[in-house]
């Protein structure tokens, strides 16, 4: 498997985001990364970082989450995936 890396989260509680052959993935702490199938934002509070990932245009999107409102980050599904497709 290709595994590219296009943030290493340094903090607990971030996701690594990437490419796992050249599908959007997240990654754990533990090196556990699953490929993100449907469109996703995922939302990394430590890095204040808002990730999209958008199949028709290609992939994943970045910006401050400074730029979305509070209610709507609160309000965020917390990410669970069950099992990994790569273990680094």
């Amino acid at each position: 498997m290709k595994l590219v890396l296009l943030q290493r989260a340094h903090e607990a509680g971030d996701w690594h985001i990437g490419y796992l052959d050249d599908r959007p993935a997240i990654g754990d702490h533990e090196g556990r990364w699953y490929i993100v199938d449907n469109d996703a934002v995922i939302h990394n509070p430590k890095s204040r970082l808002v990730w999209i990932v958008n199949h028709q245009s290609g992939g994943w999107e970045c910006l401050s989450d400074k730029l979305w409102p509070r209610e709507a980050l609160a309000a965020l599904p917390e990410r669970k995936p069950s099992r990994p497709d790569f273990q680094e």
